[in-house]
């Protein structure tokens, strides 16, 4: 019981999301390539897409490269740099994502914060995922209690 009683949740969940942030980066990466942000509710839900190309010789430029996310919109993926980037801020329970990337400013200022962070979906698959894998070896480390 001294040992359940030893557990520091608020100090522990953001060393757990720190260790499982390549999960988190990837998720969001990956909502870039289809050109959603993160407030999309499902994956048919297509009002909160990144925005629209102004050009559409730029737009036929970045379909042919990647038409997952559909004629005009953006994947911010040209050269991967934005993406490399990225990284991941423990905020309390919770935590958001940003980049040093130098163009980082720029594409918020355009395409707003919602480029950053992940979809109900995701979230919940994260959670569910690397995050409770985490959790779990976290609580056996420290009580020797083990669960699925």
């Amino acid at each position: 019981m001294d040992k359940v009683e030893s557990l520091n949740l608020e100090e522990a969940i953001p060393q757990l999301i720190r260790d499982t942030d390549y999960s988190i980066e990837g998720y969001n990466e990956h909502q870039l390539l289809f050109g959603i942000k993160r407030d999309v509710k499902s994956p048919s839900d297509k009002g909160s897409i990144i925005g629209r190309y102004k050009n559409d010789s730029y737009a036929s430029f970045k379909h042919m490269k990647n038409p997952d996310p559909g004629f005009g919109i953006p994947d911010l993926f040209l050269t991967g740099s934005f993406q490399k980037n990225m990284f991941v801020i423990p905020e309390g329970l919770g935590f958001e994502v940003d980049s040093f990337d130098s163009k980082t400013t720029e594409l918020v200022a355009k395409y707003g914060q919602g480029i950053f962070g992940l979809t109900e979906e995701n979230l919940k698959e994260y959670a569910h995922g690397a995050f409770f894998e985490a959790f779990r070896k976290y609580i056996t480390n420290k009580t020797g209690l083990e669960f699925t």
